[in-house]
C-alpha cells in the first residue's frame, strides 16, 4: 500500500497525482497493491480516496461510497 498526502487545495487534482505516481512506478518490480491519497487541507476534516487498488484506477468510483471524509483529532498516535 502507498500512501499520498495532498495538502494543496489550488494546485493539485488526484488525476494528476495518479498519474504521476504511475509514472513514477512504471517498470518497478515492487508496485503497490493498493495507492491511496489522503487530502490534509482542511485541519479538522481530511478526505481520503483510493486511487487505485489492484491496477485499476479509482476502483470506488461506481460504488455508493467514492471517498471518505474524517476527523484527524480521532486518529490513535502509535
Amino acid at each position: 500500500m502507498l500512501v499520498l498526502e495532498n495538502g494543496d487545495m489550488a494546485l493539485s487534482n488526484h488525476v494528476v497525482i495518479l498519474e504521476a505516481a504511475e509514472y513514477a512506478l512504471a517498470g518497478r518490480l515492487d508496485q503497490p497493491d493498493e495507492i491511496w491519497l489522503v487530502d490534509t487541507t482542511i485541519e479538522n476534516e481530511w478526505t481520503v480516496i483510493c486511487l487505485m487498488r489492484d491496477g485499476v484506477p479509482f476502483p470506488d468510483d461506481e460504488t455508493p461510497i467514492r471517498y471518505r471524509d474524517f476527523d484527524p483529532a480521532l486518529l490513535t498516535m502509535i
